[in-house]
């Protein structure tokens, strides 16, 4: 009897030990996470610098958050987050979906690359359309090509009720502006009610909505640039680039 108890005891202060660890080591499990699923979702190297995680009040900041280029693009990074706030519900933490109450992306800063084969933000969003469908028909996890995605890739989905992009900075990088920067910025993102109306989203399904969003506000904002002061900042180095570059950005030739 006084064995089994010993065990009892024993098993207890390990169980203690372990979720102390988990709960402990909760910010390097998410930095895990989004570094994986954003580096399968975009096709480039995403990385996460840290994680400030209170459970007690169900919120989180991810700090530093850099989404890099796909192949074929040689700008430092395609995004880069400085600061992410969410608010969790954190009475819906064991359930599914989980409800978010709020996300606040707070001055990103994007790099629009522009190449012969297109742009990078381009590219990115592609290629998480085809990774956000990939988990769609795999019934809420799978890679492209229908192999099933690792346990727990796919994770618990979400309703997000608030998603705010804000003080959002863009530069233009292109060969023909001879490393000269164009700049633009846009009006604050509001998205409500993200993964609602489907009982709720799942990581790639969030991602997709997030660069929807915010591609649509970068390609406005480049679009209105003086394509005269394009054609200036690039020297001549490419004779009619003002017109690609409209283009590109769907506009009309002149």
């Amino acid at each position: 009897m006084k064995k089994l108890l010993f065990i009892v005891i024993a098993l207890a202060v390990i169980a203690g030990a372990g979720v102390m660890f988990l709960l402990g080591n909760l910010g390097g499990i998410i930095k895990g996470v989004v570094e994986k699923v954003g580096s399968d979702a975009t096709k480039s190297a995403v990385t996460l610098e840290d994680v400030d995680l209170s459970l007690t009040d169900g919120r989180a900041e991810l700090k530093n958050l850099v989404v890099g280029n796909p192949e074929g693009f040689e700008s430092a990074h395609a995004m880069k987050l400085g600061l992410v706030r969410v608010v969790i519900d954190t009475s819906t933490l064991g359930s599914d979906p989980i409800i978010v109450k709020e996300v606040v992306v707070e001055g990103p800063e994007v790099i629009y690359e522009v190449s012969t084969g297109g742009t990078n933000i381009g590219a990115i969003q592609k290629n998480v359309d085809a990774y956000a469908r990939a988990l769609g028909a795999g019934g809420g996890g799978g890679e492209p090509g229908g192999e099933p995605a690792p346990e727990g890739e796919a994770g618990k989905k979400v309703i997000i009720e608030n998603l705010y992009i804000r003080n959002v900075g863009i530069s233009v990088a292109a060969s023909f502006l001879g490393g000269k920067g164009v700049g633009a910025t846009i009006p604050e993102i509001h998205l409500k009610d993200i993964g609602k109306a489907e009982g709720g989203a799942t990581a790639g399904e969030v991602a997709q909505k997030f660069l929807d969003a915010l591609l649509d506000g970068v390609v406005d904002a480049v679009s209105d640039l003086d394509i005269k002061g394009l054609e200036d900042a690039g020297a001549g180095l490419l004779e009619g680039a003002g017109k690609t570059i409209k283009g590109l950005f769907g506009g009309d030739d002149e």
